[in-house]
């Protein structure tokens, strides 16, 4: 059916001065937009407009960082878009300000994949500036992500970014949040092997930071009443009543492994400590026929410990046999 011509110059009249205003006139496109479409925004001419506004901002930021831009077309009033020749005739778009064609006004997979595919030529060079509007700027992983501005309402506009390797699409361009996904991405490593390489050796190089000391340990996102869990330091003093705990506050860090192998050395000398040791094992067999013994460390105090489950297959069951396997759990 088409917007009346009342509606449709109205929202002509706002995108005039969208790209004029400082906050890209956010206020009176919201109203124009609520206006005309209400809360339904899923006929086609109100999709058409919201992919025009949010190409519109694309143009306003690199307006902003005094780079060469494009004004799209504007939609007609059944919601299609003008082909370009119809725009160049448009008398509200000026010579210095050519429209953008058709094909570039969706950042669906098809585009993503057409600059994926440029990056692979030009040598995954991005195109942005150093931050950008005033925001935090991270080379990597802009080399990392495509960044696209959606528009999630007529009031907010916001970035989506894309794997440079495959389409998942994430809000934030956070190398904390998103370096699981790059290291395991097998398209991101077959298709850009430099950029992930150069990725994987910046995450393993804080890594060895943080293990010489040079740097302190990303944060957990662990809520602090886990911290506090007095269970987190019953395990170790469980094996060895003279460990000493670390601070729970600083218990699970990086070295967490190095303080495990500390109490299982001072549990050693704890058990070889007592001259009473008592070994016991409890066997039974499965249905394949395997042998199965569960291992017991009893003290003069009468505090037993299962140590393990030892499954013998093929096996004659001798005490140098379960000895042997004995020895090799304990020690």
């Amino acid at each position: 059916m088409g917007l009346s011509t009342e509606r449709y110059e109205a929202l002509k009249t706002v995108s005039t001065r969208f790209l004029t205003e400082k906050d890209y006139g956010f206020k009176e496109t919201e109203a124009a937009m609520a206006a005309v479409f209400g809360n339904d925004h899923s006929s086609i001419e109100a999709k058409a407009w919201t992919t025009y506004w949010s190409v519109l901002s694309i143009a306003g930021e690199a307006m902003d960082r005094n780079e060469a831009y494009t004004v799209p077309p504007i939609p007609l009033l059944d919601g299609s878009m003008p082909d370009v020749e119809m725009a160049d005739n448009n008398s509200n778009a000026s010579e210095s300000q050519p429209t953008l064609s058709s094909g570039l006004l969706n950042s669906d997979a098809a585009d993503l994949q057409r600059e994926r595919d440029e990056r692979k030529r030009n040598g995954n060079q991005h195109g942005r500036e150093k931050n950008p509007l005033g925001r935090s700027f991270d080379e990597l992983m802009a080399s990392a992500f495509i960044e696209r501005l959606v528009i999630n309402s007529p009031k907010q506009m916001k970035p989506m970014y894309h794997c440079i390797g495959c389409d998942l699409g994430v809000r934030k361009n956070n190398r904390k949040c998103n370096t699981p996904h790059m290291l395991g991405c097998k398209k991101f490593q077959r298709d850009f092997p430099g950029t992930w390489s150069k990725f994987k050796d910046k995450v393993f190089a804080s890594g060895s930071q943080v293990a010489s000391g040079e740097a302190d340990a990303p944060a957990l996102r662990l809520k602090k009443r886990k911290l506090e869990d007095p269970s987190l330091g019953r395990v170790p003093h469980s094996w060895c009543h003279s460990y000493s705990v670390p601070d729970r506050s600083n218990f699970i860090t990086y070295n967490l492994v190095v303080e495990a192998e500390n109490a299982m050395v001072q549990l050693k000398t704890l058990l070889e400590s007592f001259i009473h040791l008592t070994l016991s094992f409890d066997g039974w067999s499965s249905r394949k026929s395997d042998e199965i013994y569960t291992v017991h460390v009893s003290t003069p105090t009468r505090m037993s410990y299962m140590v393990a489950g030892i499954i013998l297959t093929g096996l004659s069951t001798t005490g140098e046999t379960i000895c042997e396997n004995l020895k090799n759990l304990v020690f």
